[in-house]
């Protein structure tokens, strides 16, 4: 699994960055002219830092839901009071879902699940999760 991880952030780190440069050099063409490397640098290392992030919410996601419930969705833990790949409890994605302002939020949906974890990660709140380990 961790080689995958790795194998996996990094390309979709490199689709996004080549995606990224694209879409700067579309925008300059959209104004007439080419971008200049000094117009184009910062949005270069604007689109790297935000290459980095994803990666790291990306790896942080895998690893948990493999520690949590070795990648499987349909799985009950804590003695049935937790579900799913992230194995939430209810009350607690409850309380994170209306934090998040996710309307109609179903605890046993995957993609409900995978918004609030991701909302938890912008908002430092992994240690909910008893397989985080502080971004290690």
């Amino acid at each position: 699994m961790k080689f995958f991880d790795g194998l996996l952030g990094v390309l979709i780190g490199l689709v996004l960055l080549c995606g990224l440069v694209v879409i700067g050099v579309q925008a300059g063409i959209r104004q007439g002219r080419q971008l200049a490397l000094e117009e184009l640098q910062p949005r270069l290392e604007a689109a790297e830092i935000e290459v980095r992030r994803l990666n790291e919410k990306f790896i942080t996601t895998l690893r948990i839901i493999d520690c949590e419930s070795s990648g499987r969705h349909e799985v009950w833990g804590d003695s049935g009071r937790s579900y799913g790949a992230l194995q939430f409890q209810k009350p607690t994605f409850q309380f994170m879902a209306a934090k998040a302002g996710l309307k109609r939020p179903h605890w046993q949906s995957l993609s409900h699940q995978l918004a609030i974890f991701w909302w938890a990660f912008d908002n430092g709140e992994l240690k909910h999760w008893s397989c985080y380990e502080g971004g290690k």
